[in-house]
């Protein structure tokens, strides 16, 4: 959300969202934050959770999350996260330290559909690495999904890890998806522990590696 400030020093009603018709400026009112102390001359980034607001994860209640703080003189550097506001209904970014941007994409893919995913942050860039699960969920929400089977899918394989419950529109979708998968772990367990099944793919690997 982005909002210039007026001759003032107040913020702009830039849009309304919801069926209250809110603007963004009241929101982030009822969030704390224009009680925030703010200080001349840098730029403040958050993101507003809202119930009201349209997104993949509803948010359960109101608050905002201080990405980052930014000079705006000389290189517009980035402040430490340290001097993010923390206080009642504001919170700074959980932060979670890789070693790679390829273990931190590994780790993304195994994030269930109601975690967003990581900002990667190097101090002057940011890039957004999703989960799979979240996009698949948002494809399904969007209606946009080029199969909608194989998010579905991708989705149930994660319900085991969610804390939040499938959106109503979805829930039929996303049931018959775990059920298939149920099926196909009990068909493979019941393989597994099957002597004459086990014995008949050994034969098959042995004849196959003569071959």
């Amino acid at each position: 959300i982005y909002m210039h400030s007026q001759d003032d020093g107040d913020l702009v009603d830039v849009s309304s969202f919801g069926s209250t018709g809110k603007s963004i400026r009241q929101t982030f009112a009822e969030a704390g934050g224009l009680d925030l102390p703010y200080q001349e001359g840098h730029c403040y980034a958050f993101e507003l959770l809202h119930p009201e607001l349209a997104t993949v994860i509803p948010a359960i209640e109101i608050s905002l999350v201080h990405l980052a703080t930014r000079q705006l003189c000389v290189n517009f550097d980035e402040l430490p996260i340290e001097t993010r506001f923390n206080a009642a209904g504001v919170s700074p970014p959980e932060v979670v330290s890789f070693r790679s941007f390829s273990e931190c994409r590994e780790a993304a893919r195994s994030l269930p559909w109601d975690d967003e995913g990581f900002v990667v942050a190097d101090g002057s860039t940011r890039v957004k690495v999703k989960s799979e699960a979240y996009m698949a969920m948002q494809r399904l929400l969007a209606g946009d999904a080029e199969c909608e089977d194989a998010d579905a899918l991708t989705v149930a394989l994660t319900l085991h890890r969610a804390s939040r419950p499938i959106p109503g529109a979805l829930h039929r979708l996303v049931d018959k998806a775990r059920a298939r998968l149920d099926a196909l772990a009990v068909f493979c367990l019941s393989r597994a522990l099957d002597p004459a099944a086990v014995a008949a793919c050994r034969g098959r690997s042995a004849r196959g590696a003569q071959a």
